[in-house]
């Protein structure tokens, strides 16, 4: 028997209406339980009793409707708006209507936009989607008259303020050609004849992405919502109108922390996956639906060096970035060995906040030891991948020369950096070829592998280590730093004793250096104290 609640409770988790609304109904007399009338604050149990309004029956918890629509342009998302020749409700075919005495939109597309809207009569789930707490993205398609210069994609990057605040976009990039291709199945030809991109939101603002395309001089021509948290468009033609299956509706609730379905798995934190793979493999579009999937972040290179630049460290992880140095800076500077522990320590912060999928930066490798990582090596045949590069809008010879130079360049970086092989299938756990797979077979295969309860979660062991980990890179990076100008490198070595605190030990040949060392340490973010056991032997025969 489910718990007995107040009716007007009752009526609000239905979607008749606000809990104060709903008990001015009752008051009115316009409620009934069972056929009786009811009274203000009478107890009511939703699951068994029937509530009717007006002398309509409402759904209650166990007769709650989910909807996904994909609207048209020039349909209005308001359930009722007197100057609206056509609302969302208006395609909801009556069958479905008549389930529900009042069925309302999850958030909003302006009357112009177009793509996926959710309809439900369940006022909690709804509230869930959108808290901003919660941070569901949803993903729009946005169509331009012209490409983006360097300045106005630069100019959105960093944030445009609006009345409201700032406004972010979670991510921004050039539509691919399939991208285009799917846009065109979807609203038609005239796809075709726009600049497209693929943004990403977690803000909420009124007609958000609009307002920032037109602040950097490039207004939007058309805006498709293609996806929702989990769910996407793919399948469905504007107009279209279907309910959620149960498993969409369980990978929508799992995106709300507190409000899971009770007998879904429980949270895996700390879990990652890294991918890598030959450019053109489809290493970086499994990632990115992997994480979507999964709920987890996307580290590519865009996150890697946001992290970077917030650590100072911007400088080094570009010069370092899947590229082994030259012999010369390898024999005559220490500069590559910074770099080096420098994009380590990038890593491990990333990876200290768990629930991340990581693309490419030796990842499988700085990560191997973790029982909570996922490795996997995405491949495929050099036509395959050639023909990926040429869809993007290469011709033939400069897809093949891109991947042999980007190919090339990552398995000297891994060399150089970790002294093994790249392509050794025993660096990873699993090996995904994409001759033989689609997409998304694909990131099913890593899906199920990922959530299988053989994939251990991170302990608070782990986190810690990863927290040590990082931080030991940063105080080795600043102390072969600090000696650039001195030509050697002191025999010096760090590690944290705990949280906060490192202790140094090593040789140097005068008190000054061994301060030097100490202050060079304090300076590093993340040191709270330092415990100084550099011994001090002078060089014999020194003034």
């Amino acid at each position: 028997m489910s718990d007995r609640v107040r009716i007007h409770k009752a009526l609000a988790d239905a979607g008749v209406a606000s809990r104060r609304r709903a008990e001015l109904l009752v008051a009115e007399g316009r409620v009934t339980v069972n056929g009786a009338p009811a009274g203000v604050g009478q107890l009511v149990d939703p699951a068994r009793d029937v509530l009717a309004v007006n002398g309509t029956a409402i759904a209650t918890a166990d007769r709650r409707v989910y909807l996904v629509l994909a609207k048209p342009a020039g349909v209005t998302s308001t359930v009722s708006d007197s100057h609206a020749t056509r609302t969302v409700l208006d395609l909801v075919p009556p069958e479905l209507r008549a389930r529900a005495v009042r069925l309302y939109p999850v958030g909003r597309l302006d009357r112009d936009s177009e793509g996926l809207l959710l309809l439900t009569n369940d006022g909690d789930w709804a509230q869930r989607m959108l808290h901003p707490s919660h941070g569901v993205e949803r993903e729009y398609a946005v169509g331009l008259e012209h490409p983006l210069g360097g300045r106005q994609r630069e100019f959105l990057e960093q944030g445009v303020e609006l009345e409201e605040g700032t406004a972010r976009l979670s991510d921004l990039r050039a539509a691919s050609s399939a991208d285009v291709r799917l846009l065109g199945d979807l609203v038609g030809r005239p796809a075709h004849d726009l600049a497209w991109y693929r943004v990403t939101l977690r803000q909420g603002m009124k007609r958000q992405i609009r307002r920032m395309f037109s602040a950097a001089d490039a207004p939007v021509r058309r805006l498709v919502r293609v996806r929702f948290g989990t769910l996407r468009i793919t399948g469905m033609q504007l107009g279209d109108v279907r309910e959620l299956s149960a498993a969409e509706r369980r990978a929508l609730d799992s995106l709300s922390p507190d409000q899971r379905p009770e007998r879904a798995a429980p949270r895996r934190e700390g879990f990652m996956v890294s991918l890598d793979g030959p450019g053109g493999s489809g290493k970086s579009t499994v990632g990115m639906r992997a994480a979507s999937e999964l709920g987890y972040r996307l580290y590519d290179t865009k996150a890697i060096n946001q992290m970077a630049q917030e650590l100072g460290f911007l400088e080094s992880v570009r010069e370092v970035d899947e590229k082994a140095p030259s012999i010369f800076q390898r024999i005559f500077s220490q500069r590559p060995m910074v770099d080096l522990e420098r994009l380590y320590s990038v890593i491990y912060e990333l990876a200290k906040q768990g629930d991340a999928v990581f693309l490419g930066r030796g990842s499988h490798i700085l990560l191997r030891d973790f029982p909570c990582a996922l490795h996997v090596r995405v491949t495929a045949s050099l036509e395959k991948c050639i023909h990926t590069l040429m869809d993007q809008g290469l011709n033939r010879e400069a897809a093949a020369r891109a991947i042999k130079r980007g190919d090339d360049e990552r398995s000297a970086f891994v060399k150089f950096a970790f002294g093994v092989d790249w392509e050794d299938p025993e660096r990873y756990d699993l090996v995904l070829n994409m001759d033989k797979l689609s997409v998304n077979l694909a990131v099913s295969t890593v899906l199920h592998i990922a959530r299988s309860p053989e994939i251990s979660e991170a302990s608070m062991d782990a986190i810690r280590s990863l927290e040590t980990m990082a931080l030991t890179s940063r105080a080795e990076a600043a102390l072969v730093a600090a000696t650039f100008g001195h030509g050697f490198v002191p025999y010096l070595s760090v590690s944290v004793v705990e949280p906060g605190k490192v202790r140094v030990s090593g040789n140097v040949e005068t008190e000054g250096r061994k301060a030097e060392a100490e202050k060079v340490l304090r300076s590093v973010k993340g040191v709270e104290s330092v415990e100084n056991a550099i011994q001090v032997i002078p060089i014999q025969g020194a003034a």
